[in-house]
């Protein structure tokens, strides 16, 4: 349906985000090991089926605090080709079919990555994030 798109739905400091289903590979939960002296916003890397793979904090690039007291090691892969890259996410919450009348693309382009606003529910929003400008 062209009126409707897949979203991943996770969170960042209790806050809720979502990415297109499409630019998602898997879930993982995966040990990441920090790499010294690299930009905030590289969380590190994790070995993903014997191949290495970047990890990024996306907390950094939105500016979130602390990852939450029940966050645990989740990794959203991206889909890349030749590059695997995730991020380190408090926690995957659920995967959404969503209307496209019901996001707000005025707020694209307000902040670094942002795609727009999801309406959940009154007062309840998902910001949808655009994976490649991160």
């Amino acid at each position: 349906m062209a009126d409707q798109v897949g979203v991943v739905e996770f969170s960042l400091g209790g806050d809720r985000y979502c990415l297109g289903i499409d630019a998602v590979t898997e879930i993982v939960d995966a040990e990441v090991t920090p790499l010294p002296n690299t930009p905030d916003r590289v969380a590190g890397v994790t070995d993903l089926r014997g191949q290495t793979a970047r990890v990024l904090d996306p907390r950094a690039v939105f500016d979130v605090g602390d990852p939450g007291p029940d966050s645990g090691d989740r990794v959203v892969m991206l889909d890349t080709i030749d590059d695997p890259r995730g991020w380190l996410v408090d926690d995957v919450r659920d995967v959404h079919r969503v209307e496209l009348a019901d996001v707000d693309e005025s707020f694209e382009g307000e902040g670094r990555g942002i795609r727009g606003l999801v309406r959940v529910a009154e007062n309840d929003f998902m910001i949808w994030v655009d994976a490649d400008a991160v």
